[in-house]
């Protein structure tokens, strides 16, 4: 229970004793075991990272709404791993030459650093950034069957990216 919060208690600890975590999970079996992985948050505007030695939650969808300022991004989806002390960045750009081929990710990095509010802190600025095409954006959101963006959906359709992403840095 929580110290001098029955009511918040209340909302967080069933009948039964269980806590409510707001993990959302998924089962899966490997090699004869069944194993549970956890896939992110129920409050889906936030996303956790580690950063000095403990749990730090990032309100994405502001910044997100700030780098949606950057002139070259049509969309900004960003992505933390509670294992990581950074966001990776999935991009799509307005024009067709923003594209990993044709540009410097550094420079990309750059346009976060230069469009960041004022108050953000070093790990809420993408250190690793993933330019997907708009049919490839198209296809994640359409996968969704809603007008809303599915943030889950968006970061297991763009999961090796990310990983590669998250690799790279």
């Amino acid at each position: 229970e929580y110290l001098n919060s029955p009511m918040e208690s209340k909302k967080v600890f069933l009948d039964s004793g269980w806590y409510v975590t707001g993990d959302i999970g998924q089962l899966i079996f490997k090699n004869g075991e069944e194993r549970l992985i956890i896939l992110g948050r129920k409050n889906t505007q936030q996303e956790e990272l580690y950063v000095n030695h403990a749990s730090v939650w990032v309100d994405v969808k502001a910044l997100e709404s700030s780098f949606l300022d950057i002139p070259i991004f049509q969309h900004v989806f960003l992505s933390g791993d509670r294992n990581r002390s950074y966001l990776v960045a999935v991009v799509v750009g307005v024009d067709i030459q923003l594209s990993s081929k044709f540009v410097d990710e550094n420079e990309l990095i750059s346009q976060f650093e230069r469009y960041a509010p004022q108050d953000a802190k070093p790990y809420e600025i993408p250190r690793a950034v993933v330019v997907v095409s708009k049919e490839s954006w198209k296809r994640a959101v359409a996968s969704t069957h809603s007008s809303k963006i599915q943030r889950l959906a968006l970061k297991q359709h763009f999961s090796d990216e990310i990983a590669e992403a998250f690799a790279r840095i």
